[in-house]
């Protein structure tokens, strides 16, 4: 559902094709929320079918024609409606099939949990570095103003680092405590 709130709130920022509004939901809304360009697309076609959205095809020398996107009135007034309902419950809907493997893994390979456990470290600390990367290039002004949307981009950015960290000492704590019982 929040797909949709995503593609409307970056068209807010300006009229993008399906290719630009998918290269810039990878440097700002991946770190929290994942999407293919596929879906991205899917749900394009739905917000016109809405009316929260409109298109108009732009020619091209020597490129194919490209189709923009921009928001409707209408799909501005829905997704500052949404902006504005903040359901924290929402957060703590978790599916985590890695913690349900650590869960059960009394049942399992010591050794390949150790192993999983040292992956998802890597994989934090990568994603941690990509989240750094991303912030030096995009978010270059982090001052609080109503004219600065950047600095929200920058807030939720932050959430993503810190969880990376706390990712990151949970797993280096579990693998002291395997190492720990023997």
């Amino acid at each position: 559902m929040s797909l949709k709130f995503g593609i409307l709130g970056l068209l807010t920022y300006e009229d993008m094709s399906g290719y630009d509004i998918n290269k810039l939901f990878k440097n700002s809304l991946e770190f929290f929320w994942k999407a293919h360009q596929s879906q991205i697309y899917r749900e394009l076609d739905k917000l016109k079918e809405k009316g929260l959205v409109e298109s108009q095809i732009v020619k091209q020398q020597d490129k194919p024609d490209k189709k923009l996107f921009s928001i409707t009135e209408a799909g501005k007034e829905k997704l500052v409606n949404w902006v504005n309902e903040y359901f924290v419950k929402d957060e703590f809907k978790t599916r985590n099939s890695f913690l349900m493997r650590i869960f059960f893994s009394s049942l399992g390979d010591e050794e390949k949990l150790q192993k999983g456990l040292k992956e998802y470290i890597k994989f934090n600390k990568a994603y941690l570095q990509d989240i750094k990367e991303t912030e030096e290039k995009v978010v270059k002004d982090k001052t609080v103003s109503n004219d600065n949307p950047q600095v929200y981009w920058y807030m939720t950015m932050k959430k993503g680092y810190y969880e990376c960290k706390a990712n990151i000492e949970w797993a280096e704590d579990i693998l002291k405590m395997i190492k720990a019982k023997g």
